[in-house]
């Protein structure tokens, strides 16, 4: 995925009724991502104790895309978004970094 796709599913998101859960999803985003770049730039050891926290917070971040995906569609919001970032794990956690590099770019 592209960062436009992604910034186009972000403000979609935040249209959605269901802001206490697009900031879940946000939230959840952001701390994932960080720990994959603290992952990344860890040694091996460091990775090894790193991975069962990094992988439940990447499930934290599928879990919250999921919930809002099936509220969002409870009351009709479009829920194409969920199809685009898809089922791969990977794809997923890309999605999590682009939503953090998009709050960085609206940050400044």
């Amino acid at each position: 995925m592209e960062l436009r796709e992604a910034r186009i599913i972000y403000d979609l998101l935040l249209e959605s009724k269901h802001q206490t859960l697009v900031k879940q999803l946000i939230k959840n985003a952001v701390h994932y991502s960080s720990m994959r770049v603290e992952w990344y730039l860890s040694g091996n050891k460091e990775r090894n104790e790193i991975d069962r926290d990094r992988t439940l917070s990447h499930n934290s971040f599928i879990s919250s895309c999921n919930a809002l995906s099936r509220n969002m569609e409870n009351v009709g919001e479009d829920i194409s978004w969920r199809q685009k970032i898809g089922t791969n794990r990977e794809e997923i956690g890309d999605f999590a970094c682009l939503i953090n590099a998009i709050i960085g770019l609206n940050a400044r």
